[in-house]
């Protein structure tokens, strides 16, 4: 199948690389909130996030450290000590949570006032539980080629990230069907490209990407894929603009395997992203939030 679809050292190229992101080591440090760092914890990979007191912030290494997550509840501030701890961090994100502030009437000026001017730009205000999943997406973020080998060690990301690549390849694989103009010509890059997806989720959701695992893959989840792709290069023959609806049908398509491959993987491993509630609760799995003892 593969020497058909695609040269076969064009795909041990991207398995090499995919493979390579899913062994880089990520770590997180999360400063005075004890809730976010079990938040982030959750089922990730031992040392890859940090708990540290505010007392022991001073004298923690965070040379070592990718990103420093420091919580902030209404009316606290940072010290000087503190600022000059976090001066040694390679970046640093602030985060206030503001859900259990008694006066709202001003949330974001009175949880920001507090902050250094260089940490301001660097600051994430937490006024209800929908802000989390904007708080993920900021992290996220600060790890732009890296978001791979972020979600596969800690898995509270994966959700975004793989949604992320799904929508990403999902569009350009449209974008190549619709202005290909010779009938057929398009299929091996479309059909590379979805063999690409299906490894980047595979380490996503912390599998090693390989060939004889992808194979395995596709057999659960690409049973349906060669028909929709004949389908579609039969509207090149057709009059009209048949180009958008192929286009179309490649974006549809190719998000129909990847959603496919994103819940076999998902199956079984409880990777869903939960709620951290006010005050520092965690969703358990299939029930309210309770808080953590």
């Amino acid at each position: 199948m593969f020497n058909n679809l695609m040269k076969l050292k064009d795909l041990l190229k991207h398995v090499i690389d995919v493979r390579s992101k899913f062994n880089s080591a990520v770590k997180i440090a999360v400063v005075g909130g004890d809730p976010f760092g079990e938040f982030f914890r959750k089922g990730a990979e031992a040392g890859s996030v940090d708990l540290i007191d505010r007392r022991d912030l001073f004298a923690a290494d965070l040379s070592e450290v990718d990103l420093v997550v420091q919580v902030l509840r209404p009316g606290e501030s940072l010290g000087s000590e503190d600022k000059v701890a976090l001066e040694k961090a390679p970046d640093v994100l602030v985060v206030v949570d503001m859900r259990q502030s008694v006066d709202l009437g001003q949330p974001v000026e009175r949880a920001l006032w507090a902050l250094p001017r260089d940490l301001m730009d660097k600051a994430h205000v937490i006024v209800s539980d929908d802000d989390l999943n904007a708080l993920l997406r900021k992290i996220a973020a600060r790890f732009e080629d890296r978001k791979i080998s972020l979600a596969s060690a800690l898995p509270v990301f994966r959700p975004l990230v793989a949604g992320e690549i799904i929508v990403n390849t999902s569009l350009q694989n449209g974008g190549i069907a619709t202005i290909s103009v010779i009938p057929g010509a398009d299929m091996p890059v479309l059909t590379a490209n979805q063999l690409k997806m299906v490894l980047e989720l595979m380490a996503v959701y912390g599998e090693e990407p390989t060939l004889s695992r992808l194979k395995e893959v596709l057999a659960v989840v690409g049973g349906g894929f060669i028909f929709r792709t004949v389908a579609r290069e039969l509207l090149d023959f057709l009059p009209g603009p048949g180009w958008i609806v192929k286009g179309g049908m490649a974006i549809g398509g190719t998000i129909v395997v990847g959603k496919a491959a994103q819940a076999y993987f998902e199956q079984g491993k409880g990777d869903s992203l939960e709620s951290l509630g006010p005050g520092g609760e965690v969703a358990p799995e299939g029930g309210e939030a309770g808080p953590l003892h």
